[in-house]
């Protein structure tokens, strides 16, 4: 676990000096930082996903029987078991991490606090472990810094979907109003959202289609293995509405935050109504909620900017605090994780192609 807490401590320390260097070594720092996760994602012979996609792979007799027991999409599926399963996995790596690398850059100038967010809240359990997902996560960002231009952005929604089958709802990030409504409306929305699980619940299980169907119940009977149960207040959707309302309090001279509040709130409305299956509700909203990412550091860069001096420093303390308090949780769950051997073999120790 040490090696973590090492890279976390050093993001940590370059996040909170970040105001006080020039761009110039901001984004040195950042590509080396980037390199360095590249190596150690990409070159990973640990973690749970890790073994169980090779386990999935070596099993499989064909490509169709590899997607067909894992429900991977069939890009991913064709790829995992064409290629060598090192370069597999570092492909997959690389290509998520520089993803994630282009759409920092390409949206906020505190590169640092951004890659921070991203290890803390994406680190553990994304990097490491749900790499299909991510990527294609990586993917849809991507898509949503081209919304403009749709001859971009949707080829690579597409893309996404034939890797992870959640990315085509990346489609409503295209689409979603660029500008703030009446608190009015705000409210009546997340009112509904506590109210939707209960239809949705008999929906689902009376569904016609039986791949979603199938994908519910197979959800299901994981969070109940894993006694995962769905909260509607946690530590991190706090951080996520103490977020909606900075936003909210300067949203008048800073229009242009609209988009990206607005795929807060939807990730935010996905997630309590999609309540009855846990697993669901992460998943399924895990594609907006990421926008965090942009969101803390566009929001820092603009405090710095117009001189919010108190709201500058607070937005920026809170964002840290929730960053170290996250890694801190997340820490002590894998460690105790793999002390009682519940699951496959977890993070702990780290180990690399080129390191044992």
């Amino acid at each position: 676990m040490e090696i973590y807490l090492f890279i976390f401590a050093i993001l940590l320390i370059s996040a909170i000096i970040e105001p006080f260097i020039p761009y110039s070594v901001r984004i040195k720092l950042f590509h080396v930082y980037i390199l360095a996760l590249i190596f150690i994602v990409g070159f990973r012979t640990c973690g749970e996903d890790y073994h169980l996609y090779k386990l999935l792979i070596e099993s499989s007799s064909s490509v169709t029987d590899l997607i067909e027991t894992s429900r991977w999409g069939y890009l991913f599926g064709f790829l995992a078991f064409y290629l060598n399963y090192i370069v597999f996995v570092f492909l997959v790596s690389a290509t998520t991490i520089i993803l994630f690398a282009f759409v920092i850059k390409k949206n906020t100038k505190f590169l640092l606090m951004a890659l921070l967010i991203l290890f803390s809240f994406y680190f553990f359990a994304n990097l490491m472990n749900q790499a299909r997902m991510f990527l294609s996560i990586g993917l849809v960002l991507t898509a949503f810094c081209y919304r403009k231009n749709f001859k971009i952005a949707i080829p690579l929604i597409v893309f996404a979907t034939l890797i992870h089958d959640v990315a085509v709802m990346g489609v409503f990030m295209l689409i979603i109003p660029n500008r703030f409504y009446n608190s009015y409306i705000y409210v009546a929305l997340w009112l509904i959202s506590v109210i939707i699980p209960i239809s949705l619940s008999c929906f689902f299980e009376n569904i016609g289609i039986e791949y979603l169907a199938n994908n519910v119940v197979t959800y299901s009977n994981r969070a109940e293995r894993l006694g995962q149960e769905f909260r509607m207040f946690s530590s991190f959707t706090y951080f996520l509405y103490v977020i909606l309302i900075f936003v909210w309090i300067f949203r008048k001279k800073h229009q242009d935050m609209a988009k990206y509040f607005n795929v807060l709130f939807l990730g935010l409305f996905l997630y309590n109504s999609l309540s009855f299956v846990y697993e669901l509700s992460v998943r399924g909203t895990q594609i907006f909620t990421t926008i965090i990412i942009l969101m803390c550091p566009i929001m820092a860069d603009y405090l710095v900017k117009n001189r919010r001096v108190l709201y500058g420093f607070a937005f920026y303390v809170m964002v840290l605090f929730f960053c170290v308090f996250i890694v801190n949780v997340d820490s002590k769950g894998i460690i105790a994780r793999h002390a009682t051997g519940e699951t496959f073999p977890t993070i702990i120790p780290y180990t690399n192609f080129f390191i044992n």
